[in-house]
């Protein structure tokens, strides 16, 4: 973001936010905003959890029994179901790498895991 506001000449703190993260130019009647935030995923929690649940075993060895699997590299991942998340994105970048690498059709398989965001009346659950 400092490098749009370095090429587009708007100055150090346009539009900038507390905390930063935040970038928001004036078109005219409209304003553009861009919001930047990360999120990370803590491997060795993911690992502790896959090493210590049955199901996650129970499950890999399911996948792994399945003969279409038998040889793939397998590339998953699990997002809420909304329209930030990027799944979409994911997937067409998925397809991409197919088009553009025809080696890997046969050897990689893609597991998307799409959970729906928690409703107002039900709390959210954390394994």
């Amino acid at each position: 973001m400092t490098s749009c506001r370095r090429l587009l000449g708007l100055g150090e703190n346009v539009g900038a936010g507390p905390a930063g993260g935040v970038l928001s130019i004036d078109l005219g009647s409209r304003r553009a905003t861009i919001t930047v935030s990360h999120v990370g995923i803590d491997c060795d929690v993911i690992r502790h959890r896959l090493a210590s649940s049955e199901m996650a075993s129970s499950r890999e060895a399911m996948l792994r029994s399945r003969p279409e699997l038998k040889g793939r590299t397998l590339v998953g991942g699990v997002e809420h179901l909304n329209k930030q998340q990027g799944v979409a994105l994911k997937l067409l970048a998925f397809e991409q790498l197919l088009t553009n690498y025809p080696l890997w059709r046969h050897k990689l398989s893609l597991l998307q895991v799409v959970a729906p965001l928690p409703t107002l009346h039900e709390p959210a659950t954390h394994a």
